[in-house]
C-alpha cells in the first residue's frame, strides 16, 4: 500500500455539543475517510473521532476573576489624611506653602505670583511637569526670583517655577527644604528647622 489510493478530501460531520451556550461545551467531530479495498466492489470506512474541550479564560487564569471583585476604599480621618503646610514670608506675602518631599520643583500659583508684582519671565525651555500618574503631566513655561523669608533667613533671592496649583500659593520640594534645612516630622505634624546648606 503505498497510499496512492487514499482520498484526501474527507467527510466531516458536527455532532451536537453537550453544552452548546456554556463554556465546557464539546466540540465532536467524525471523520470519515473511504478507502478502496483489493476488490473493486468492496470499500472500506474509517472513521476518526476527535473530542475538543473549550476552556473558558477565567479558568485558565483564575487571578483574572479577582478584578470582578469588589471591595470598599477604607474612610480615614481629616487628622491623618493632613498633609504639613504653612505660612512662609516670599516677597514680604504670606504665602500657605504645602511641603513635598516628593516634589523635584519649588512652585508658585499664577494668582500669588500676579500680585506678588514681581516680573514673570518666560523660560527659554519648555519643562514637563510630570506628576504622580501615568500619562498625567503638565508643562513649566514661566518662572520668576522672588526674596524669602523662612527659618531665621531673610530676604534671601530663590527661583520658583510658576505652576497652575490649587489650595496652596505655594509647593516646596526637596531642593528648597535641603537649602533651608527643613525637617518633616509626621509625628508630631510639625515642620522643623534642622542644618541648612549655605
Amino acid at each position: 500500500m503505498d497510499g496512492s489510493q487514499y482520498d484526501t478530501a474527507s467527510d466531516r460531520e458536527v455532532l451536537p455539543s453537550d453544552d452548546p451556550n456554556g463554556a465546557d461545551a464539546h466540540l465532536n467531530y467524525l471523520l470519515t475517510e473511504t478507502v478502496s479495498g483489493r476488490d473493486e466492489s468492496e470499500d472500506v470506512v474509517y472513521v476518526w473521532a476527535i473530542c475538543a474541550k473549550v476552556v473558558a479564560a477565567h479558568e485558565e487564569n483564575p487571578s483574572q476573576s479577582s478584578l470582578q471583585r469588589k471591595m470598599e476604599r477604607p474612610a480615614r480621618s481629616k487628622a491623618v489624611e493632613a498633609c504639613l503646610a504653612t505660612y512662609i514670608r516670599v516677597n514680604g506675602m504670606d504665602a500657605f506653602t504645602l511641603f513635598d518631599s516628593g516634589s523635584t520643583t519649588d512652585s508658585l500659583s499664577p494668582d500669588f505670583a500676579r500680585t506678588s508684582d514681581v516680573r514673570v519671565h518666560r523660560l527659554e525651555k519648555q519643562i514637563p511637569l510630570q506628576l504622580g500618574t501615568i500619562g498625567s503631566h503638565a508643562s513649566i513655561n514661566f518662572g520668576m526670583r522672588m526674596p524669602v523669608a523662612f527659618a531665621g533667613r531673610e530676604g534671601q533671592r530663590y527661583y520658583w517655577d510658576i505652576v497652575n496649583i490649587v489650595r496652596y500659593d505655594a509647593i516646596v520640594g526637596t531642593v528648597f527644604m535641603c537649602r533651608f534645612g527643613v525637617k518633616l516630622d509626621f509625628t508630631t505634624n510639625s515642620i522643623c528647622q534642622g542644618h541648612s546648606s549655605p
